[in-house]
């Protein structure tokens, strides 16, 4: 109800819904006190019964069915496709950087980039790892390609960037299948690629040392804990 002067008028959706019984028992109760000595209201709803009682005597419209024979006929022949079911892979680590050792007498002090190559079927992802500044901070630049063919051009692939069930940064390849994102190191960080006929998960951790396999949850938080504890002052 809304207040006008002395009395109080209900709205013509409410007055539309008494017409129609429509509502709380309790509440047309109280709308039927209010019509007996409002005259304003009590013509209002009047009208609203009259359109109510008209269309309650039209009959259910029907459409044509020539109108009907059309609309069959035009999804028999472009049904909507069904989207098949990617598969969900995990990459196999072909490369890594930091199994790489140094030559004799070279030690780095300083952040270095952390290079890693995945591979999936046709597919290769090309990954580096760069620490920021601020050393829970990474970035990541990557380049999805064809293995066979590294000149194919494959569009425009999503790539996103999880941990858990949360979504972190998501990111698509240029022409070129090159992508860059930034993060925080946070536990079980992972990439997913979407490929043409498949989606593949790239856990970011800690690969195979000396033939031991690490904890499968160690993520890249340890991955550049040394690198950080090496920066120079």
């Amino acid at each position: 109800m809304k207040a006008r002067g002395d009395k109080r008028h209900f709205t013509a959706e409410e007055l539309a819904d008494f017409a129609r019984k429509a509502g709380p028992e309790g509440q047309l109760r109280a709308m039927k006190q209010h019509l007996e000595s409002c005259g304003k209201c009590a013509k209002a709803a009047n009208t609203w019964r009259r359109v109510a009682e008209v269309a309650h005597r039209l009959p259910a419209p029907e459409p044509p069915e020539s109108a009907v024979r059309v609309v069959k006929a035009f999804y028999s022949t472009n049904k909507p496709e069904k989207t098949p079911r990617l598969k969900s892979l995990v990459a196999n680590l072909l490369f890594d950087s930091s199994l790489v050792p140094l030559q004799a007498g070279v030690r780095s002090s300083a952040a270095t980039p952390r290079q890693l190559l995945f591979g999936s079927g046709d597919y290769h992802v090309d990954l580096r790892i760069e620490p920021q500044d601020d050393a829970d901070m990474v970035s990541l630049l990557g380049q999805v390609l064809h293995a066979s063919d590294p000149t194919k051009n494959l569009g425009a692939v999503s790539v996103c960037l999880i941990a858990g069930r949360r979504v972190l940064a998501t990111s698509q390849t240029n022409h070129l299948g090159e992508f860059q994102m930034e993060c925080d190191l946070t536990p079980r960080l992972e990439l997913r690629v979407t490929l043409p006929d498949s989606q593949v998960s790239i856990p970011l951790v800690e690969p195979l040392r000396d033939g031991v396999k690490e904890n499968p949850y160690l993520t890249v938080t340890k991955v550049f804990k040394d690198i950080s504890t090496r920066k120079k002052p």
